[in-house]
């Protein structure tokens, strides 16, 4: 029996995240004859407190993984955790107050391992006290020994195969972090800078001016280029021009990439500025002058600006120039640069020694791919293709840090052989381990050096299918593959998704999961005027990205817990389709939620008070107004199904509530109000009717809400459904399930035009200012033959409903309007 007056969420959570966790209900059988759906679970990256954009995209998921388990499926639903990488790095150092630099290497992991630790702790409580149905059997971090043994199984894959391969290249740099980066880490910002004309002395001609923004690259300058079709310089192909300040000459050139419209036409090639620089170098065979270090400081080359940094370089450089005349003029700018997406430190390009994994040569075969997988929104296809064609750059693998999976490779100094490790010995690190017999296999030399960079954390992260499947280890689990889902956000379509379809493709010729579901953004309105539109007069702000460190409380979870408790916010969080933000504005989103909580406490403690005593028995009959709500719910729970099954579970959401609280709660509860309270002028059956179709539907109202709200509906289904045959948890139950019924044309004929005036009487009670519960003596129907005899099996109950005394039908046309009219 359902007494408790209010609803108490605190309380309640804790009692079933304890018999949850108790009774194992959420817990995969890797034997099993149901059908298997399985889920590729983000670990979200250890880098600090988790803010409520994680919390909307993580519930997210479970709505889906629910559903699914509500619908007779074996469910592997992990949680893993990315805690290895330069994020962790930087926690780790902010966390304890040190520097990497300061400590061995071994020291500084350990400390990385301590720290993620216990971070990943308060998130997993997090995602328990949101009711995230994980197995938490099934948990894995990407620097664990089993995934590093995996991850370094896929690299020595690859690297026997051919596809991984050692060189020096040009590489994307960040000088804060210290490491390369790949393609897919850069981020573009928009930063003000100055367009500097300069003046380039040319052997026996005019002088050439040319534009640039970082005049700190002058001592890299190999060459300047010029458009061959561009009339103004054509006199200038094959002459020397003297670069400003450094003195050295370079060979003017002609190349149609130069864009004529740029600045004046004439453009200088450095090693490296940017990727045509790099294409230049490398198609016209130009000499290699790098003037800036791995610290973004200057280096010999640049002579007396020797050891300043990039700007203070800049600086001096341009007052050199200004004071020999050679700077005609500039222009003040905005212009966008690549920057590192963890740290927005703008990216340079150097020379390095690093590992690539090939991909420019199979990018339609991964284009390809995308048609093999169903995208939830279907247009974050095209940017995952869009993506791919503007791929220019093989994936470097490498990292020049020190938490991360060890690349697992000696180098044999004496004939440059690569020396690996068996299986069998994985995962292994080179820096405090010997290699296999000791020396090389090649040459049996002795002078052995290890590697000692890291994987990109991408390399790992890409692999978890494989993690979760136990790739090639002994207890693998083939069947797990191709995965059923991959939720994720859609900023993280460059490096997760791509990264993982293409070690799927390379090593298991395959796709890795059926269906991409993307979530949105949390965002919240900027107060930046840069973010402002003015319109009308009236200036109104932008939507940004949430970020706990720019919006404080707001972005705490913890803070909207303690006053909501968890099914409120999950509520919340169903408010968005995949690919769709939501604005996190104020209160008013989340009361909603709790205005949802609080109608189904209490009518569902009204349908308590009808169905305890009920010995549940279906009558032999059914009243037309209880066949017709139960109609309703099968159309809905229906609609709601091909909604969750297209993986837009707000539209779901919004069908279950729409009904409850307008068809059942609204309408039905008040139809059968007086048939429960008054069965001796109604009739005992009638009342049965009533009770066994009001238990019938809420019981089904109830499972179809337990995807949203798993605590408040656990909680009632335990006091008003449960017993020794039924399951164990309402997530064990059937989703929406319902009985099968026929339903004729004329109940349904009676009941649309039931709700129909019943909604004309309230608004004729509302404009005349009466109690819904005023006595009305007389009505007039108006409506076509069939219509009114259909209604006239539904009088007794419209009559009790409006509290009306007296009907008097009138005849109309056949597609007449239906219609009443009161006094």
């Amino acid at each position: 029996m359902h007494t408790k007056k209010n609803y108490e969420p605190f309380e309640i959570e804790k009692k079933w995240r304890l018999y949850w966790k108790e009774k194992e209900i959420f817990k995969y059988e890797p034997i099993s004859d149901k059908p298997l759906y399985s889920v590729d679970t983000p670990p979200p990256t250890v880098s600090g407190t988790l803010h409520m954009g994680h919390i909307f995209s993580y519930t997210h998921t479970d709505f889906q993984v629910r559903f699914f388990r509500m619908n007779g499926y074996n469910i592997y639903y992990p949680m893993g955790y990315d805690d290895n990488g330069l994020p962790s790095e930087i926690l780790t150092e902010k966390h304890l107050k040190i520097r990497a630099e300061n400590l061995t290497r071994t020291e500084f992991v350990e400390k990385c391992t301590k720290t993620c630790a216990e971070f990943e702790g308060i998130y997993e409580d997090l995602w328990k006290t949101m009711a995230l149905s994980v197995d938490w059997n099934e948990t894995y971090t990407t620097n664990d020994e089993k995934t590093r043994r995996i991850s370094q199984r896929s690299f020595l894959e690859l690297l026997k195969s051919g596809r991984v391969y050692f060189g020096e290249e040009p590489v994307m740099w960040c000088r804060k972090c210290g490491t390369s980066i790949s393609q897919a880490e850069i981020e573009e910002k928009n930063f003000d800078s100055r367009f500097n004309d300069l003046i380039f002395k040319v052997d026996g001609m005019e002088d050439l001016v040319i534009s640039t923004t970082r005049p700190e690259l002058l001592p890299s300058c190999v060459a300047v280029f010029v458009h061959p079709e561009d009339q103004r310089y054509l006199k200038f192909i094959g002459k020397n021009a003297e670069v400003p300040v450094f003195g050295h000459k370079v060979e003017i050139l002609s190349d149609s990439a130069v864009d004529r419209e740029k600045g004046t036409g004439a453009v200088m090639c450095c090693t490296f500025g940017d990727r045509q620089d790099i294409e230049w170098w490398k198609g016209k065979n130009l000499p290699l002058r790098i003037s800036i270090d791995e610290k973004g400081r200057m280096n010999k080359l640049a002579g007396k600006f020797k050891e300043l940094d990039i700007l203070e370089a800049r600086k001096g450089i341009l007052e050199e120039i200004e004071k020999d005349g050679l700077l005609k003029g500039f222009l003040n700018i905005t212009h966008t640069v690549n920057t590192h997406e963890r740290c927005s430190t703008p990216v340079e390009f150097l020379s390095k020694k690093q590992w690539f994994l090939k991909v420019m040569d199979i990018k339609e075969d991964l284009i390809k791919r995308a048609d093999e997988i169903n995208w939830y929104p279907k247009f974050m296809k095209n940017r995952y293709i869009d993506w791919v064609k503007n791929l220019s750059w093989d994936w470097c693998l490498s990292r020049q840090r020190f938490f991360g999976v060890p690349i697992p490779v000696w180098h044999c100094r004496d004939c440059g052989a690569y020396i690996l490790p068996e299986d069998s010995d994985l995962p292994v690190d080179p820096t405090n381990s010997a290699p296999p017999q000791g020396k090389c296999p090649q040459c049996s030399g002795a002078r052995i050096e290890p590697e000692k960079d890291v994987l990109d954390t991408w390399a790992t992260s890409s692999m978890t299918p494989q993690i979760n499947s136990r790739w090639k280890e002994k207890d693998e689990r083939k069947k797990l593959l191709p995965m059923d889902l991959r939720p994720q956000a859609h900023d993280i379509i460059r490096t997760w998704t791509f990264y993982t379809i293409v070690k799927s493709h390379l090593h298991e010729d395959s796709i890795p999961w059926k269906n991409v579901v993307i979530s949105g953004f949390v965002t919240i309105p900027s107060k930046d005027s840069q973010n402002a539109n003015v319109k009308g007069g009236k200036k109104t702000f932008k939507a940004e990205k949430l970020s706990k460190s720019k919006h404080g409380d707001i972005a705490s979870p913890e803070k909207l817990l303690q006053k909501y408790g968890a099914d409120v916010i999950r509520f919340w969080a169903a408010g968005a389709s995949p690919g769709t933000d939501l604005q996190l504005k104020n209160a008013e989103e989340i009361e909603y939620g709790k205005k949802i909580t609080t109608k189904i406490w209490n009518a569902f403690k009204f349908v308590s008070l009808h169905i305890g005593s009920f010995d549940g028995k279906m009558p032999d009959s059914l009243e037309t107004m209880d066949k017709f709500i139960l109609f309703k719910l099968s159309k809905t729970i229906e609609k709601a199904t091909e909604s969750f099954k297209g993986y837009d579970f707000r539209a779901a959401r919004n069908f279950i509530v729409d009904y409850f609280w307008k068809d059942f709660c609204d309408n039905y509860l008040e139809i059968v109000k007086d048939r429960l309270y008054n069965p001796n002028v109604r009739g005992e059956e009638k009342s049965m009717s009533a009770k066994w179709t009001m238990k019938e539907t809420a019981k089904a109202i109830l499972s179809s809400f337990a995807p949203f709200l798993p605590y408040i509906t656990e909680e009632i289904y335990s006091m008003l459904f449960k017993d020794e045959d039924s399951p164990e948890s309402i997530h064990n139950m059937n989703w929406g399930e319902l009985k099968e019924f026929i339903f004729d044309e004329e109940e349904l004929i009676a009941g649309e035009l039931f709700f129909k005036l019943l909604s004309r009487v309230r608004e004729y009670r509302g404009l005349k200012g009466l109690s819904q519960k005023e006595e009305i003596q007389r009505a007039k129907i108006f409506a076509a033959e069939k219509e009114m005899a259909c209604f006239k099996r539904v009088e007794d109950d419209f009559k009790a409903t409006c509290r009306l005394k007296v009907i008097e039908y009138r005849e109309t046309e056949p597609r007449g309007q239906s219609s009443i009219e009161i006094g």
